[in-house]
């Protein structure tokens, strides 16, 4: 149907995936079967046979916290005030985590994104504020309630 307007596939380039199906047929090209995949990466996000976000959540998770890691020295750093540092976490950080979030289920995994801006705060494990009132402080929005 393809080749009628002109359209070639790359048979070496091309794979399938089924998502949430049992279906047994095969997909035959010139060259024989198209590889099938159990989770692909696909801009940015994982995308697996089951359909489901668990492992496209884990892999933005590892990715927001190595980006929260490369600031430990502006995090120390005298230099930059609160404000900035926090500029920098939202743009460099919570925008790491966030991409492509549209249809992930909300989880405790993504509460790990509340840590950070303890952290830039200063605010120590035994003087604990609640979600709210740290969002507030940071001027921002709770990445639970952006999602």
């Amino acid at each position: 149907m393809a080749v009628k307007v002109g359209l070639r596939i790359n048979e070496d380039k091309t794979k399938l995936m089924k998502v949430k199906t049992v279906s047994p047929q095969r997909v035959v090209l010139t060259k024989g079967p198209a590889e099938e995949m159990e989770e692909v990466t696909y801009l940015g996000s994982v995308v697996s046979i089951t359909g489901g976000t668990d492992q496209d959540v884990e892999a933005r998770l590892g990715q927001a916290r190595l980006a929260f890691r490369a600031m430990d020295k502006l995090l120390t750093s005298q230099i930059f005030g609160r404000a900035t540092k926090v500029k920098i976490f939202n743009s460099s950080v919570k925008t790491v985590l966030l991409y492509a979030s549209e249809s992930w289920t909300v989880t405790q995994r993504t509460v790990f994104i509340n840590k950070c801006p303890n952290r830039i705060l200063n605010i120590r494990w035994p003087d604990r504020i609640t979600d709210k009132e740290l969002w507030k402080k940071t001027g921002g929005e709770s990445v639970l309630d952006q999602l």
